[in-house]
């Protein structure tokens, strides 16, 4: 018999007004699995819930075990005191089917032994309502326990979902502290860590990374701690003795102790992106055919040289290369040969100036040599002199013996000139004085009290 605080029945049963539900229930009504031998029981819970949920009658614990297993409910009502299995029996095996585990169970029993009421829950049991109870407060729990489960589907289909997108990422997932302490690590590919997990949890990114890597790594975290965020920061690693590249991209977990801040960090491996783009900025600072920096990156190098000379007073130089009649050679034996010419050409200036030296393709036949710390005019004047005779050797190309020569320009900084444009303008008016004098000669550009060039000669 069922005892309510207002109501009191024995053959008439009062309708209890369902208590507004949470919106996702009241889009789909819960089903509920009552599982008592008692028909009496069974009528008294269809008549007192069945106006708010979908009830389901089992006269047995394995009736009751067949119909979950055939149609999981969303929470089943159990009583203790059944034939065949009781209602602890039929617990420990609906707790043991992977499918049925997490339906919630509340028995609903007479026992009143504190010992029965332990045993229920140590099952598995949610709650435990002894009989006589009270509808509207049982009714009450169920709707709660109800929601709650509703809520662990939901953020179990959550994390389910979290988790696929996770195993969808190819990329390094982790999580730091402000320290740069690993504390979990998701990794798709091991093979992309630089060390085994078990070997960077509890360690920190300064311990366990080079330190250039590691400094980025903890401004990248420095500045996620201030802003939120951190995009774009690259890391260099050894993976497997070979070099990768990773991107980062960091978020700070917020906290309401900020004490415990903590960071997942996305380290994307982008070393074919970062190689193509290395690729790319080659091709737009380098010759194609001849591999030496070309116009755009010998004005870079020239700016810095500048640069540096004004802040440790050095000096340098530049010295224009024009080849003398190479229009023939294409002429008489065609651009290919013309072509492995001037590769060769390179390969030899490349052989006959210092280390510390740079020397440039800015033309169809015109080279620059940018001559990095000098002492004076002399050392440049050696560098184009050693240049100038190991162009005059003969070449022996596609079995052809070809001689040439080549006409020096020089302009020494900051004697010729202190920006750029004029170092190179000046050089370039050496080297045609060069051509002018008979070429196979190194002129060097000489300032004076008139307005026109003038200039000596080596030869």
């Amino acid at each position: 018999m069922f005892i309510d605080d207002n109501f009191c029945c024995t053959t008439t049963l009062f309708k209890i007004k369902p208590l507004p539900l949470v919106e996702s229930m009241m889009k789909k009504r819960s089903r509920i699995l009552v599982i008592d031998d008692a028909h009496f029981n069974q009528v008294l819970f269809s008549k007192a819930l069945g106006t708010e949920f979908d009830i389901q009658l089992a006269s047995s614990g394995m009736e009751g075990l067949a119909m979950a297993e055939a149609s999981p409910p969303d929470l089943i009502l159990l009583d203790v005191r059944m034939p065949e299995i009781d209602g602890f029996e039929t617990c420990r095996r609906l707790k043991a089917h992977s499918e049925l585990q997490d339906i919630p169970i509340i028995f609903v029993t007479g026992e009143v032994d504190p010992v029965s009421e332990v045993k229920g829950l140590a099952l598995g049991a949610v709650d435990y309502v002894h009989k006589p109870f009270k509808i509207a407060i049982t009714t009450q729990r169920i709707r709660n326990l109800l929601e709650r489960e509703s809520l662990r589907k939901q953020y179990e289909a959550k994390r389910q979902k979290l988790e696929a997108l996770i195993k969808a990422i190819p990329d390094l997932l982790f999580e730091v502290d402000r320290q740069g302490t690993y504390l979990s690590i998701w990794a798709q590919d091991e093979t992309l860590l630089a060390h085994q997990q078990e070997v960077l949890l509890g360690r920190t990114v300064s311990e366990m990374l080079p330190t250039e890597a590691a400094s980025i790594c903890m401004e990248a975290i420095e500045e996620a701690d201030l802003t939120g965020s951190c995009y774009g920061k690259r890391i260099n690693l050894l993976v497997d003795n070979r070099p990768k590249w990773f991107e980062l991209s960091l978020s700070k977990v917020h906290s309401n102790d900020d004490t415990l801040a903590r960071f997942v960090v996305v380290s994307r491996d982008i070393t074919e992106r970062y190689e193509a783009e290395e690729r790319i900025l080659h091709m737009a600072l380098h010759d194609v055919l001849t591999g030496l920096p070309n116009r755009a990156l010998l004005s870079k190098l020239t700016e810095k040289a500048i640069s540096t000379a004004r802040r440790t007073l050095q000096q340098f130089a530049l010295v224009f290369i024009d080849l003398d009649k190479f229009k023939p050679v294409n002429d008489n034996f065609g651009h290919a040969v013309g072509d492995l010419l001037l590769k060769e050409v390179a390969l030899r200036i490349c052989q006959a100036i210092r280390e510390s030296d740079t020397v440039a393709r800015i033309g169809g036949d015109e080279f620059v040599i940018l001559v990095n710390n000098t002492q004076g005019a002399e050392d440049a004047l050696t560098v184009a002199e050693k240049v100038r005779l190991a162009l005059r050797e003969p070449y022996l190309i596609n079995g052809h013996s070809l001689m040439i020569s080549a006409s020096f320009g020089l302009a020494n900084y900051p004697e010729h000139g202190k920006e750029i444009g004029e170092l190179m303008k000046n050089a370039d008016e050496a080297m045609y004085i060069a051509k002018e004098d008979g070429r196979d000669r190194v002129s060097t550009y000489k300032t004076a009290q008139s307005p026109h060039l003038e200039a000596y000669s080596r030869n």
